[in-house]
């Protein structure tokens, strides 16, 4: 009996020696092979250009904050970027796969499923260029990178979703519609299908004739903090032509305007939002928040 409790003991401590091997294999395998980029080069990255099968778009850092520069130029949600490239210098890749030319296809790395991301520094100079490939299998998305070439080996890349840098363009870009301090504002024109009402700065504060001074202040505040539940790009002017229901107009003190078109609401109780001179940008809101600028009384 002693006997074989001894051979049991011995058959656990058996198993966990192999585990305890087994998992630190793993761990020096990722640490040795480093990070799909590493950390030094993402706190120096000041461009972001990615190639998909859909087309090519970019991210810069600019002096006040990151920016989508392509296809369009506007802010983009910078927080969404640093989040990326923080989550990119923690993803272990694996001991390389394969140095073949004929696996790339397995490995997801045709003209479909690919995705080349260029990394620069704020001198323009490319510090990398690493190539990623995805691959259905029954447990999820396989995530492969290539980095510097087929020469360094197919690599699984472990801790960073496979969707991270296949993101639509639009997805990349800011919610904000607008940001306006209530210094920076000298007068509001809202024009609807009620007619026409302008918020003026006076002594005793925000007014409108007809318009209760809640309601005035309900619209400065929204111009303060105005942000969109998505964003979308169109292909051509022409698509995102809409009959807006309201249009606001901001003057600035210095003279300059700001003008924004407000469609009506869809069946979602949504509403798309234009800000003029962005051709090819609408923003989707949520209904109540074009509501906020009926404060023309009905005639």
């Amino acid at each position: 009996m002693r006997a074989k409790t001894l051979a049991a003991m011995l058959g656990v401590l058996i198993v966990l020696a192999a585990l305890f091997i087994t998992l630190k294999m793993r761990r020096g395998r990722h640490a040795a092979d480093g990070f799909l980029i590493p950390l030094s080069m993402a706190k120096r990255t000041a461009t972001i250009s990615i190639a998909t099968s859909s087309g090519t778009y970019e991210l810069s850092r600019a002096a006040d904050g990151w920016r989508v520069t392509k296809p369009i130029d506007f802010p983009a949600d910078g927080m969404l970027v640093d989040t990326l490239l923080s989550d990119a210098s923690k993803a272990t890749l694996s001991a390389p796969l394969s140095y073949k030319k004929e696996s790339l296809s397995y490995f997801g790395f045709d003209d479909k499923n690919r995705t080349e991301v260029t990394l620069s520094n704020s001198r323009g100079d490319v510090m990398g260029v690493i190539t990623i490939g995805t691959r259905q299998a029954q447990e999820g998305d396989m995530f492969y990178a290539l980095r510097g070439g087929l020469q360094n080996g197919v690599r699984e890349v472990s801790g960073l979703s496979p969707r991270a840098f296949r993101l639509q363009p639009s997805q990349w870009l800011a919610k904000t519609i607008a940001a306006i301090k209530p210094d920076d504002i000298a007068a509001v024109k809202i024009t609807s299908r009620r007619g026409i009402t302008t918020i003026l700065k006076t002594a005793k504060g925000w007014s409108a004739q007809g318009s209760s001074q809640k309601s005035v202040q309900a619209v400065i505040d929204l111009l303060g903090d105005f942000r969109a539940e998505n964003t979308e790009l169109k292909t051509s002017f022409s698509d995102t032509l809409f009959s807006p229901e309201i249009t606001v107009t901001v003057t600035h003190p210095d003279g300059r305007t700001e003008t924004f078109l407000i469609g009506p609401k869809d069946a979602n109780g949504l509403r798309r939002i234009k800000k003029d001179g962005e051709g090819r940008l609408l923003f989707t809101a949520a209904g109540w928040k074009g509501d906020v600028f009926n404060i023309t009384e009905k005639k």
